[in-house]
């Protein structure tokens, strides 16, 4: 059955139950499925871990106690012990399904569980309290039991009273200790992915920012380079420091602002320039060589040789070029 538009959690949810009830299992696995990714949706899962509160986690593990026996009448088994699971999980959330509104399927559902997983993954429905063992009655006058027999019974009877209290709280502790241990899991997941999805965020704004900066650098560089031929180097050079401080500045951009410090003669900012490239690829020696010229104007003797060493076979040897070959190779 298809997915009406617009259905909501709950329509899905009842729509899921009535189609195990007619035996159209392959149609409940589609709605109760549905229901359920529907109900665990970001908004409540981030409500729940600021106000720690579930609202819709009985219709949650109604969906999936459904799903689960759905599951199993398709033959399914896998994938009906996975919807166990996850309503193990769903438990450590809060106790909920124990007053849930299964009626008579919940006999279903318990007799599925204990095959698929055994009886101690879930707690119990509730049940009438097990009536207490009567006291032992005085034996009456008659009575086969010597006084000392019955003291000694009345031993037994609090010593196995005793070891079955201890025994019960044990086992209440263990079942706290894991219900707690997989609270903690699902919280520190929750968070990792609220973390993960916020660096994302953070990561598109400062790529957009990146674009933005990128869109405006060429009229700004243009303007600079301008300034520089008419004289008023300080005033390119500042131009060129505010793009060069922008946050995350594309490699061309970043590439344009060292070609303008080196024209320039402000070395120093080129370095800085040339130290936010990183390394050089195949096809930029002509950066490698500005560089070496930088390294060498700024007392860097031994960087500049090995720059310029790695830029002299691929570059064209101009008077430039060879001036400062000379210059450079004879540093010590």
């Amino acid at each position: 059955m298809a997915q009406a538009p617009g259905a909501s959690p709950q329509d899905l949810l009842e729509r899921g139950r009535a189609e195990y009830a007619s035996g159209s299992y392959a149609d409940a696995v589609k709605d109760l499925q549905a229901a359920a990714d529907a109900i665990i949706n970001p908004d409540q899962m981030r409500a729940y871990v600021d106000r720690g509160k579930f609202d819709t986690l009985p219709q949650f593990e109604t969906a999936v106690v459904y799903l689960a026996m759905s599951y199993a009448k398709l033959g399914r088994e896998a994938d009906a012990r996975e919807q166990v699971q996850r309503l193990a999980a769903a438990e450590s959330i809060a106790p909920t399904y124990a007053n849930l509104a299964l009626g008579t399927d919940r006999n279903d559902f318990e007799n599925l569980r204990s095959r698929l997983s055994g009886p101690a993954t879930l707690p119990p429905a509730p049940v009438a309290a097990a009536p207490q063992p009567a006291p032992t009655p005085t034996p009456a006058p008659g009575t086969s039991l010597t006084p000392e027999q019955q003291r000694e019974l009345d031993q037994r009877i609090a010593q196995a009273r005793a070891e079955f209290e201890k025994e019960a709280d044990a086992r209440i502790a263990a079942a706290k200790a894991e219900i707690e241990r997989q609270a903690e899991e699902r919280i520190a997941a929750e968070r990792a992915a609220i973390e993960k999805q916020t660096q994302q965020q953070i990561a598109a704004i400062r790529a957009a920012a990146a674009q933005e900066v990128t869109k405006t650098a060429a009229p700004t560089i243009r303007r600079a380079e301008g300034l520089a031929i008419a004289g008023d180097v300080n005033e390119a050079n500042a131009m060129y420091v505010r793009l060069l401080d922008t946050p995350n500045p594309s490699r061309d951009l970043v590439s344009s602002l060292a070609i303008g410090f080196y024209r320039t003669g402000d070395y120093n900012d080129a370095l800085r320039a040339f130290e936010r490239l990183g390394t050089f690829a195949r096809g930029e020696e002509d950066l490698r060589y500005y560089k070496a010229v930088a390294l060498y104007e700024t007392g860097h003797y031994p960087e500049a040789k090995k720059e310029l060493e790695c830029a002299l076979p691929f570059i064209e040897m101009t008077d430039d070029v060879n001036r400062y070959r000379e210059k450079i190779e004879q540093m010590p």
